[in-house]
């Protein structure tokens, strides 16, 4: 599918505008990281070695930056929480991910409770962590399709068949409405489910009838309450 110069602008500018903060050690492999990351967002790159150091909200202005946590140096729980505790610093000012992570460690359910909103694997190549901080830069998540769909319906299993019998929701259709609660775009379903935007439209119109809400934001908020 192309892209129009115009889309390819917007996208640019969206990416553009970001910061990306790198939360690790300053190591070799970091700043090779950071100049990598420089040259492909367009866009300044910092490694900063405590959450203390992150820039305070008005600052780094009210766009929303990315933080790269690294998962083997530190404990993003931790992180989070002396975030929380200092006032001064506006951890909602950023996009959120863990790099160096392993898999089946089982964490991501837990962290995208955080807000932790990509999820990035020593055995990623190259290629795939820039589409992935290129993704996050633009405003959508980033996890593997088995892992969000089984976060997405994990919480609410036992009442998925009571639901599906009380609202006429269909296997496919609770499965995209658990994605769209987790803030998951059109697109982004479409890709992890492997099938076609309109696809997705066509179902959450149904979704929307079934459960009797107006719009995407009523059907997250459905979904938080009931899965």
């Amino acid at each position: 599918m192309s892209i129009s110069k115009a889309e390819l602008t917007k996208e640019k500018s969206v990416i553009h505008q970001s910061h990306a903060f790198i939360l690790s050690a300053g190591n070799l492999h970091n700043e090779m990281l950071v100049y990598i990351l420089e040259k492909e967002l367009g866009s300044k790159c910092s490694i900063i070695e405590h959450i203390d150091a992150l820039p305070i909200e008005d600052q780094i202005d009210s766009k929303k930056h990315l933080l790269l946590i690294d998962y083997t140096v530190q404990d993003y729980e931790k992180v989070l929480a002396d975030a929380a505790s200092n006032g001064q610093i506006k951890i909602s000012s950023c996009i959120m991910a863990l790099f160096n992570l392993q898999h089946n460690l089982g964490i991501e359910k837990r962290a995208l409770l955080h807000g932790i909103q990509g999820f990035f694997y020593k055995q990623d190549s190259l290629k795939l962590f820039l589409k992935g901080v290129k993704s996050l830069s633009a405003g959508e998540i980033w996890i593997e399709r088995d892992i969000l769909v089984k976060c997405a319906l994990e919480g609410g299993k036992r009442k998925i068949p009571s639901l599906q019998e009380e609202t006429g929701l269909s296997h496919r259709e609770m499965e995209i409405l658990a994605l769209v609660s987790l803030g998951a775009k059109n697109e982004d379903i479409a890709e992890k489910l492997y099938i076609s935007p309109h696809t997705v439209k066509t179902h959450l119109y149904h979704v929307f009838k079934k459960i009797n809400v107006p719009n995407r934001l009523q059907a997250a908020l459905w979904a938080a309450k009931h899965l």
